[in-house]
């Protein structure tokens, strides 16, 4: 049972790179994959990102992981910044560790003079969640997405094989860049061009979200049953909220954030090209 759940993967991975339009060999590790020490490093920064999930839908959704993938970015979405907080960020981009308190408040404050743009959301955690975006995501940083849905109807022909759901996944990502939130180089990321509007509606998405934007690697992709025990156990405390910085090393928990950090790499060993470029 478990060799046909690893040939169906495999079958389906290679599908997936011969629709892209790719080459019918061994997919070549990318040039600018990072090196396993630099992953391991308990001082790099490591988010956990949700992409656009809808947990209590029928049926759930994961709306953003193909088409994070596919453009190479992430975001955690949330309404964009507004009046003197933006332009305060942008003038001081990029931000220091300390102003995560200070942008915190501003944007608290902004959030009590309405409307939103989804009132759903928690203004208190939503604050904090883009304060810890833009004063800790950097260049170099790692993202860690999940798809854990097998009745997403967003799901990318990726994780199928003979229409069948193939199991769980995360992948691994590097910030290459992170322009200014709402500049001209963060929505070129998310132009009309490369994303129509057309295709966000199929998602049920809607382009004011996709602004905050950092340009990301996406290297390497694993199934979660792979993962040993106490890994799974630790990515599924981590499911909330949207963001969370995440095996930071603390204090007493050094060696057990570097094993698992260790485990999510040696795990993730389909290599990323183009996969999820023909259907997404």
């Amino acid at each position: 049972e478990q060799e046909a759940k690893r040939k169906g993967r495999e079958e389906a991975w290679e599908a997936a790179r011969q629709q892209a339009g790719t080459s019918a060999g061994p997919l070549s590790i990318p040039s600018s994959a990072p090196e396993k020490d630099q992953f391991i490093r308990l001082s790099t920064p490591c988010f956990h990102l949700n992409t656009f999930i809808r947990s209590k839908s029928v049926p759930r959704e994961n709306r953003a992981f193909g088409l994070f993938l596919k453009l190479g970015i992430a975001t955690p979405g949330f309404g964009p910044l507004k009046g003197n907080t933006l332009e305060r960020v942008q003038q001081q981009w990029p931000l220091s560790a300390d102003f995560q308190e200070p942008l915190r408040q501003s944007i608290a404050e902004d959030l009590k003079v309405g409307p939103r743009i989804n009132e759903d959301d928690n203004p208190a955690s939503e604050a904090a969640q883009v304060a810890l975006w833009n004063t800790h995501c950097e260049p170099g940083a790692f993202i860690l997405c999940r798809h854990a849905y097998h009745e997403n109807p967003f799901m990318p022909a990726a994780l199928k094989h003979g229409g069948k759901y193939q199991g769980d996944v995360y992948v691994l990502g590097r910030v290459e860049e992170m322009p200014p939130p709402q500049s001209d180089a963060d929505r070129a990321l998310v132009s009309e061009d490369r994303v129509t509007d057309e295709r966000l509606a199929a998602l049920n998405m809607l382009r004011c979200y996709l602004h905050g934007c950092a340009k990301v690697n996406y290297f390497a992709l694993g199934y979660i049953d792979d993962l040993a025990p106490a890994t799974r156990g630790y990515i599924k405390q981590a499911l909330q909220p949207t963001l969370q910085q995440i095996l930071k090393g603390s204090k007493g928990k050094e060696a057990e954030h570097a094993r698992i950090r260790e485990n999510l790499w040696e795990c993730a060993t389909h290599q990323i090209g183009n996969q999820f470029s023909a259907e997404w």
